[in-house]
């Protein structure tokens, strides 16, 4: 999403999803960690997370619960239902992250 329009004081379009991942990079090995990343979504007031490719799905009601500390997936099936279908498409591997890619981390 372009914060953009936002910054000129335009009109922003709503997004039904925001989604962003974050890896942990080994800098001794040059490589990715996919055992370490983790994937979050954010719908509305609620934000779903899930560490690794295969763990659970997280949720969290952001207006009830702004720390993050209940996850209350088991309670709210449909909702985890939509993220999940949503995750199935939103991720794109990463570049790869060879020597030559990653002189800056040296």
């Amino acid at each position: 999403m372009s914060l953009l329009p936002t910054l000129l004081g335009k009109r922003q379009l709503p997004h039904e999803f925001f989604y962003w991942e974050h890896h942990q990079f080994d800098a001794k090995a040059r490589r990715l960690r996919p055992e370490r990343l983790v994937q979050a979504v954010r719908m509305a007031n609620w934000k779903a997370l899930r560490r690794g490719l295969a763990g659970p799905l997280e949720l969290y009601n952001l207006t009830n619960d702004p720390g993050e500390t209940t996850d209350v997936s088991s309670s709210n099936p449909g909702v985890v239902a939509r993220i999940e279908a949503y995750l199935k498409t939103a991720r794109t591997e990463p570049r790869p992250h060879d020597n030559g890619s990653m002189e800056w981390a040296r």
